[in-house]
């Protein structure tokens, strides 16, 4: 009996025995999986990156055997958009070991190549909210309305962030103020302050699930505010 279509999207691949290849998918139902690839006389090459496809995968355990593959329609990406789905895809490699719990990943990830197909400008912005995608899907998304006690953010006061804990209260001018907080909780990116914000308190917060190392790709992202994407 064949085995049934898997949605996926293949992050990454690298040679391995002779001709096949070793390919790390972003599956809809099971996370991150790795399968290996025989590309054999009259098999034809895996789908390009951030192209949707379904894989026929047998086995068990952290490798799979890929056998049989369709490709979904869409576009490659280009341009700087193409940095920001490198991007994209190293933090999932990165945060993500394989067959690790991804719940909402598959869809956020879909989401994230079309917005950049489309606006590629936006791209500061789109990356912000697959990274809170990826906070969630770890366990160390935080209220961006209470600090770590329970209590309302205030417009007024300053705020922190602690590792596991949240928001938490600032002396002035030592933090971030409550009242752009609150503007980030209501999906609110609309001025430079507030993606640089956005930039910055996402990159501390997954921080530890980095392991305190930096993101390559992060190098090579443009920011129309200034600095880095």
């Amino acid at each position: 009996m064949a085995s049934p279509w898997t949605p996926a999207y293949v992050l990454h691949q690298r040679p391995f025995r002779d001709q096949s290849l070793v390919l790390e998918l972003l599956t809809q139902d099971g996370g991150r999986l790795g399968a290996v690839y025989h590309r054999g006389r009259g098999r034809k090459a895996p789908p390009l990156a951030f192209v949707p496809g379904e894989w026929q995968l047998s086995g068990r355990g952290d490798l799979r055997t890929a056998y049989g593959f369709q490709s979904g329609s869409g576009q490659p990406l280009a341009g700087q958009a193409l940095f920001a789905g490198l991007y994209i895809n190293e933090l999932l490699l990165r945060l993500f070991p394989r067959e690790a719990p991804a719940e909402g990943l598959f869809e956020a990830y879909g989401e994230a190549l079309d917005a950049l197909r489309l606006a590629p400008l936006a791209e500061p912005v789109i990356l912000r909210r697959f990274e809170w995608a990826c906070l969630e899907a770890l366990g160390l998304a935080f209220s961006l309305m209470e600090d770590g006690r329970g209590q309302a953010l205030r417009p007024g006061s300053t705020y922190r962030f602690e590792a596991g804990v949240g928001l938490l209260a600032a002396a002035p001018g030592q933090g971030w103020g409550g009242a752009e907080l609150l503007a980030l909780a209501e999906g609110d990116f609309s001025t430079p302050a507030l993606r640089h914000l956005a930039r910055a308190l996402f990159a501390e917060a997954l921080a530890p699930a980095l392991g305190g190392r930096s993101l390559q790709g992060a190098r090579f992202l443009s920011d129309p505010d200034g600095g880095m994407g």
